[in-house]
């Protein structure tokens, strides 16, 4: 939830600027927890202690657009 980020959600980009498979993070100082933003069909925030954006994935999307199966990107958080 981006109340409970202390302002570092509102500096990542809009969605809009976000194509989907995306993502950008940003890690604490200290290094004890990252903070991803990825768009997928809609943006989603999460929050780990373990995790970060490396090493790429990806999964199966199905887009209306192409009317197929499609790779997207996504971090390794997801």
């Amino acid at each position: 939830m981006t109340n409970r980020t202390n302002g570092v959600a509102e500096s990542f980009p809009k969605d809009t600027c976000m194509e989907r498979g995306s993502s950008v993070s940003r890690r604490r100082e200290d290094r004890k927890a990252c903070l991803v933003k990825w768009k997928d069909k809609i943006s989603v925030l999460l929050l780990s202690s373990a995790f970060g954006i490396k090493p790429d994935g990806s999964c199966k999307r199905w887009p209306k657009e192409q009317r197929q199966r499609v790779n997207v990107r996504q971090p390794a958080i997801v």
